[in-house]
């Protein structure tokens, strides 16, 4: 029997993936303020360069950037909007090679979303073995030197970060456990779509990933071990956005009747009609 209220099983299916993924921006904001750099976080969301404080080892470096990127990217969120990918969407949506235009982003429904699935799909790790991809934010991003910004500024292009769940040998979620408590392996991947060329594919989407975090010494694995985990994170990443976004392809057809891409803010409005501006999804109180 079909579900008389597909959006909200839709929506009550991503909830437990959005709080993985919700649990792990809490535990940055926690790290970053016990290493006394918020205001390295409050500068990243500005657009400036992150500008660490002289004597920290490079190990402690890589952990602070890490920390400072998924804090600035979730504060740029802030809310606003979640959106349901459905589990489909990200199973054969484009071909690596395939070309598509950049116009294909002029079109995007929020400023900073971030995309849950509903039920994660399994991609590589760098890190070897494989992990769920819970989700990703999406910012604007200056591709000279990864300062972030929004997605409405123009001539910047896409930054994404990935949150995935890395699983145990057994397919089970791996747990890790270090200074701050334990809890679920989630590593945070970013990834950088081109949109101030006239069109890309996803293969150079992740030749584009690797050589910038390259420059900018931002890259925590192998590039060898990365390439097919960045293939894996961005082909998912970028048929969400052709499903939803282009209307010359008829893929989205063959997905849920709830269609591609729900927010939980729209199901939670329906039933609690909250005042304007009032965020109501799974974070309320953190935002």
């Amino acid at each position: 029997m079909s579900s008389t209220d597909p959006v909200g099983d839709l929506a009550a299916a991503a909830e437990p993936v959005y709080e993985q993924i919700e649990g792990t921006w809490a535990f940055h904001e926690a790290r970053i303020q016990a290493m006394g750099l918020n205001d390295q976080v409050v500068d990243a969301t500005e657009g400036l360069p992150i500008q660490l404080p002289t004597g920290i080892d490079s190990q402690t470096a890589q952990t602070a950037i890490s920390s400072i990127v998924t804090a600035a990217v979730a504060r740029l969120w802030n809310g606003r909007t979640i959106s349901v990918a459905h589990p489909g969407m990200a199973k054969d949506a484009v071909d690596l090679d395939e070309v598509l235009p950049t116009t294909l982003f002029d079109r995007l429904p929020a400023t900073n979303p971030l995309i849950v699935f509903s039920r994660p799909p399994k991609v590589a790790l760098p890190r070897s073995g494989s992990g769920l991809l819970l989700g990703f934010f999406v910012h604007g991003l200056d591709g000279d030197n990864l300062t972030l910004t929004s997605t409405a500024t123009p001539d910047t292009e896409l930054g994404l970060l990935f949150a995935v769940a890395v699983l145990d040998p057994h397919g089970g979620h791996l747990i890790e456990v270090d200074d701050y408590g334990e809890r679920n392996a989630i590593d945070l991947i970013r990834g950088i779509v081109p949109r101030t060329a006239p069109q890309f594919t996803v293969e150079q989407a992740v030749s584009l990933t690797l050589a910038r975090l390259d420059d900018h010494g931002d890259l925590i694995w192998q590039p060898a071990s990365l390439h097919q985990c960045l293939r894996d994170l961005l082909q998912a990443a970028v048929g969400v956005y052709l499903e939803v976004l282009d209307p010359e392809i008829e893929r989205a057809q063959r997905h849920s009747d709830a269609g591609s891409v729900l927010t939980f803010a729209d199901h939670i409005n329906r039933q609690q009609e909250p005042e304007r501006g009032t965020y109501t999804g799974p974070c309320t109180g953190h935002g």
